[in-house]
């Protein structure tokens, strides 16, 4: 009996943490199609970002449950995780997608601004 709620306890971990990586490539996935979107990515920068993205999120995820109770402490993880991420973007696109990029950032603050910021959008 012990080994079958052992052998199940480990078939439900498992299950979970396939589910969690399942959501951080879709939010992945999401944001590099927002990015074609908006800069034009070709298929070989699609495919550069994607790993890139993916860990962004992860690492935005792990960052959430590591600090949950260090608001400080998380802010402070995610700017970091923000820099990364942007440098590592910028080695990708091209000096115009990156004007497109920034382009695009101002217009979305600037939405936000004029709304009260109650609108939810830009980069994750």
């Amino acid at each position: 009996m012990k080994r079958l709620i052992l052998t199940f306890s480990i078939l439900l971990a498992s299950l979970v943490m396939v589910n969690a990586q399942d959501k951080a490539t879709a939010k992945a996935t999401k944001l590099v199609n927002h990015l074609t979107q908006v800069c034009g990515l070709t298929p070989d920068q699609v495919s550069k970002l994607q790993p890139i993205a993916e860990s962004y999120i992860k690492t935005k995820e792990a960052n959430k449950q590591q600090y949950a109770n260090d608001p400080a402490g998380l802010k402070s993880a995610n700017r970091t995780n923000n820099q990364n991420y942007k440098g590592q973007l910028n080695t990708v696109l091209t000096p115009d997608q990156q004007q497109k990029l920034k382009d695009y950032m101002a217009q979305q603050k600037a939405n936000r601004k004029s709304s009260g910021g109650s609108q939810e959008g830009g980069q994750e």
